[in-house]
């Protein structure tokens, strides 16, 4: 794949987004389903970029629970002569804001899947830049080790040569020449 998952999964958040827009727009639902419908759409955009995502996840979960719970409000209003002014009882009004809460909570739901998805891409990403990272100090610093095992061998011969033979109580006199 050429494109970096990441961006893939910004353009499906994206056409969720239009989907639930163009559902809440053109599809004609009844009641509260259109402001399910823009939630979720709200939700999406947000969950697209990485900053918002927290926050995307949270208002397309609340949006996904909230259709579960209406979508069966028409039937218990309308079963009952008491509640008949609460939501518009003629026709398939029922069926059709069944219908729309249900699309509402799949594509809310889809949403969610698409922003845990890409919270394990990022993850996954960096992850793998710190390893790649890791092996290159790794590297370095077995480099290093020989170096330093060099310069330790030639130091150590050195060393020998210029050994101090002062006391330890007695003190130096300062050089001239420091600063």
């Amino acid at each position: 794949m050429s494109d970096r998952p990441d961006r893939v999964l910004v353009i499906a958040q994206l056409v969720l987004c239009a989907l639930m827009l163009g559902a809440a727009v053109l599809a004609g639902f009844p009641g509260v389903v259109p402001l399910l419908f823009l939630a979720g759409a709200i939700g999406a955009v947000n969950t697209a970029f990485a900053p918002m995502r927290t926050f995307g996840s949270v208002v397309l979960a609340g949006t996904a629970a909230t259709s579960v719970a209406l979508a069966a409000v028409p039937f218990v209003t309308c079963s009952s002569d008491r509640f008949t002014d609460v939501f518009s009882c003629t026709g398939d009004a029922p069926v059709w804001q069944l219908t729309g809460a249900t699309i509402a909570t799949a594509l809310s739901a889809a949403g969610l899947v698409l922003a845990r998805t890409a919270v394990r891409v990022g993850t996954e990403d960096r992850l793998t830049r710190i390893e790649a990272r890791l092996d290159e100090l790794c590297r370095q610093l077995a480099t290093d080790d020989v170096i330093e095992d060099a310069a330790e061998d030639v130091t150590e011969d050195s060393a020998e040569d210029a050994v101090d033979d002062t006391d330890p109580g007695e003190t130096k006199p300062p050089d001239d020449d420091a600063p």
